[in-house]
């Protein structure tokens, strides 16, 4: 703390542990709720470290935030509220990782737009059916012992 300065914003308090969801229910996102306590984001997260019971809280504010951000998108889908789509779509999928349910495969063989994991799993069915020929004869996976 600097000499003069009288506040002591970096320091934790206890009380915020009940204060933090609050903080978020109104949708806040992270970077209002550290400007609110006069804390760096990166402050922030050494708390979350540091104190488990400040994680919690966050991790309940954010669930607040989120399930405020339904409520208006709910809202909007009822007729009675106005939103811009594109914004609360923007957000929903920026802030709580949102996804596009269309993303389906429609060619199984198609693999441009799943993920690595997805891709991984299909490669290993394409390598298992390579090793069966189409007579159905299994060809050995393992290197002959001998020469």
């Amino acid at each position: 703390m600097k000499p003069g300065n009288g506040s002591k914003r970096n320091e934790y308090k206890e009380e915020y542990i009940h204060k933090l969801p609050m903080m978020f229910a109104n949708g806040e996102s992270l970077s209002e709720v550290c400007a609110e306590l006069g804390i760096s984001k990166q402050t922030f997260d050494g708390w979350c470290e540091k104190y488990p019971e400040f994680e919690d809280a966050f991790l309940v504010g954010l669930q607040a935030a989120e399930a405020w951000w339904q409520k208006l998108g709910r809202g909007s889908a009822a007729g009675k509220l106005k939103i811009h789509l594109d914004t609360y779509i923007f957000v929903m999928k920026n802030r709580f990782k949102w996804e596009n349910k269309e993303k389906l495969m429609k060619n199984p063989l198609d693999t441009s737009s799943i993920n690595m994991t997805q891709k991984n799993n299909i490669e290993a069915v394409k390598q298992s059916e390579a090793i069966v020929d189409p007579n159905k004869k299994i060809k050995s996976v393992f290197p002959p012992i001998w020469g």
